[in-house]
């Protein structure tokens, strides 16, 4: 991968105004993202995030992105022409980073972090020729500058792990929104499965019974939901009348709800639910 760039290549860093700004290249993997700093901060071009990550509505993403990490700001094309863009701070870009289920999210946030932040980092901030004249010739603006640098450092660390500690919860965020409301047992293990724990219908049934969500008693009440699951929400009963030879027999089939899913998937997932093959049900 390539994208390292020199100072010469950072346009306009202390800018904010109107004119526009011809941003840095970066390519990830043959995709190019364009960073802007303006008053000392990288700001990401969102189509361009979007288009990596496999976003396929910038719009909608920056709608959902929350206040203050983005903004409209002019920039020059490839032609050289001037476009309104809509480009997103850095915390705004690990949120976008955070919608994207693509494989190669993970891996486009460690090329940002390792390559793209520090190479524009790499003389210790967003210097252009006319503030390293000034860093040489007024102490003040050095201590200054030093002092931005050391919060701008701490704020960076502090959202970096704010990223990898919401993973999870994004996680199972997704997990649960893919599955429009109650599933089936089958649905559930299906979706524990594709979060790397594997588990069938039948071993989450006998789970499910030996753990007392779900009943274990032969007859009509073989995997109802117990009063323990029905109290909790975390279990639905279905009931449907079956013709037989022998007259109608009502079937009881089990529905986890949203909260009952999420207790699950994060169960299996953390660990701290394990399948207890030996437990009777």
């Amino acid at each position: 991968m390539s994208g390292i760039i020199t100072e010469a290549d950072v346009p306009n860093v202390n800018s904010g105004n109107a004119e526009a700004d011809a941003p840095s290249l970066f390519d990830f993997d043959g995709q190019n993202v364009r960073v802007i700093v303006i008053d000392g901060a990288p700001w990401f071009v969102l189509a361009d995030l979007c288009k990596v990550l496999g976003l396929t509505s910038p719009a909608k993403v920056a709608e959902r992105l929350g206040d203050g990490v983005s903004r409209t700001h002019p920039i020059q094309d490839s032609l050289g022409r001037t476009q309104q863009a809509t480009i997103v701070n850095e915390s705004g870009m690990y949120r976008v980073i955070l919608r994207s289920d693509k494989p190669d999210a993970l891996k486009f946030q460690a090329w940002i972090t390792d390559e793209v932040l520090p190479s524009i980092r790499q003389r210790g901030g967003y210097l252009t020729p006319a503030a390293v004249e000034k860093a040489l010739t007024d102490p003040d603006f050095i201590i200054g500058l030093a002092t931005s640098l050391k919060e701008e450092r701490a704020k960076r660390a502090a959202l970096e792990a704010q990223v990898e500690e919401d993973r999870p919860h994004t996680r199972l965020g997704k997990a649960i929104s893919a599955s429009g409301g109650e599933l089936l047992v089958k649905q559930v293990a299906d979706a524990i499965t594709q979060e790397g724990v594997p588990v069938n219908q039948a071993q989450l049934f006998r789970w499910l019974r030996g753990h007392g969500w779900l009943c274990r008693n032969q007859g009509a009440l073989w995997n109802a939901p117990t009063k323990w699951a029905l109290e909790r929400g975390y279990v639905r009963s279905v009931v449907t009348l079956i013709t037989t030879g022998h007259g109608e027999v009502e079937k009881t089939t089990p529905k986890i709800t949203g909260p009952g899913q999420a207790d699950l998937i994060e169960g299996f997932t953390t660990g701290r639910y394990t399948l207890d093959e030996g437990v009777a049900a």
